[in-house]
């Protein structure tokens, strides 16, 4: 799961800077799940359908199972008052169950679930800082691992023998995956470099080029970007660069620095703190060899 744990990892890292989003993550989800997932090319978001109060309730059983689903439920949990994410296996959860979706069958090891606090119940209102989050996550993971938003999915409309599953209530798959395809991330202003372009953007990008390639394990050494920061320019060196990064990124090597690539420079710029947030919601405690979560999240 190392590939996938490290993609997450990044995810996560653009929730809390990017998307100013609480995330937690649950002791032990490198590892937990069902042996790993064959491709991530999906995602289903899923209401839990449990009690009506409470930020968390379910995030032991999301993370643990319940009887004769001993496994976790869910990639992600999301708190349905605070909008607190919960990052909870990089392996196969158990949560789609038999379904197929955009030519995929049995979608557990394919498709990453969200499951978001909720009675289920068509009176409950699902909460702004719920669906803040649900989309967040839903972007963040389409821009990741670069899968088509229409494998954005409802657990209704993936579910083999329609009418199976209703999550999530109240919510509209279409609708959904619009107000996905519409988000921009927040604190982002629009850039678009490209070679020949000159001035003090072009001179801040070159500068955070090193920084972005050795995070990244990218090799540029060899490149003059010296030369192309004096004369301000977005010359060969930096357009060479910049393919560089995007293509370990897995996108296309067109030499252009817009506002996705450039965001990432925040993402390993020095933080006070990237340790487990404390949240009134969710004591973490390990004992051992065993974690037990307790307090207003254990039901």
């Amino acid at each position: 799961m190392a590939d996938i744990s490290a993609r997450l990892q990044r995810v996560v890292a653009r929730l809390r800077t990017v998307w100013g989003i609480t995330v937690v993550l649950v002791p032990g989800w490198e590892t937990r799940g069902a042996g790993q997932m064959k491709v991530l090319v999906g995602h289903v978001q899923h209401h839990v359908g449990g009690p009506r109060t409470g930020d968390a309730p379910s995030l032991r059983t999301v993370t643990f199972g319940r009887a004769r689903l001993r496994n976790s439920l869910s990639m992600w949990f999301t708190a349905r008052t605070s909008g607190v994410a919960y990052l909870v296996a990089a392996g196969v959860s158990w949560h789609a169950g038999r379904s197929s979706w955009g030519g995929y069958t049995s979608l557990n090891d394919k498709f990453a679930g969200n499951e978001a606090e909720h009675s289920g119940q068509a009176d409950e209102r699902w909460t702004d800082a719920s669906l803040y989050t649900q989309a967040a996550i839903a972007y963040e993971m389409c821009r990741e691992f670069a899968h088509p938003l229409s494998n954005i999915a409802e657990h209704k409309e993936v579910a083999t023998r329609r009418g199976r599953k209703p999550d999530r209530v109240a919510i509209d798959g279409s609708r959904w995956r619009r107000r996905i395809g519409a988000m921009k991330p927040p604190h982002i202003e629009e850039v678009e470099m490209k070679r020949g372009d000159k001035g003090a953007h072009v001179v801040g990008w070159i500068d955070a080029v090193p920084l972005l390639a050795a995070a990244l394990g990218v090799d540029v050494a060899g490149l003059d970007l010296a030369a192309d920061r004096k004369q301000s320019t977005f010359g060969g060196a930096t357009e060479a660069a910049t393919n560089r990064l995007l293509k370990e990124l897995d996108r296309p090597e067109n030499g252009i620095a817009d506002s996705g690539l450039v965001s990432l420079v925040a993402l390993f710029r020095p933080a006070p703190s990237q340790s487990v947030p404390e949240h009134p919601h969710s004591e973490l405690v390990k004992k051992g060899s065993t974690v037990t979560i307790r307090g207003t999240i254990a039901g």
